[in-house]
């Protein structure tokens, strides 16, 4: 499935509630190895604009901005499950 998102719908799915995130490159995850997915459960922003997602079981990187997050998600893989 390919999404041609715009920034703002690219956007509101990284922060939905319950959405399935998929991501191009594995990110750790604690003691428990290297993750691709995340669900999502909510977002943080702090006051430098770096952002993560705060997923159910584990959080996703910190990445130093919106941009590049969105750039590192897998938008074809079918990672939206709204």
């Amino acid at each position: 499935m390919n999404l041609n998102l715009d920034l703002e719908a690219k956007i509101v799915r990284l922060k939905t509630i319950g959405n399935i995130i998929t991501f191009k490159n594995p990110f750790p995850s604690g003691n428990d190895g290297l993750k691709i997915q995340i669900i999502v459960k909510g977002f943080k922003k702090t006051r430098d604009g770096n952002v993560k997602i705060i997923g159910h079981a584990y959080d996703s990187k910190w990445y130093k901005s919106i941009n590049d997050m969105i750039d590192d998600v897998d938008w074809n893989f079918g990672s939206i499950s709204n």
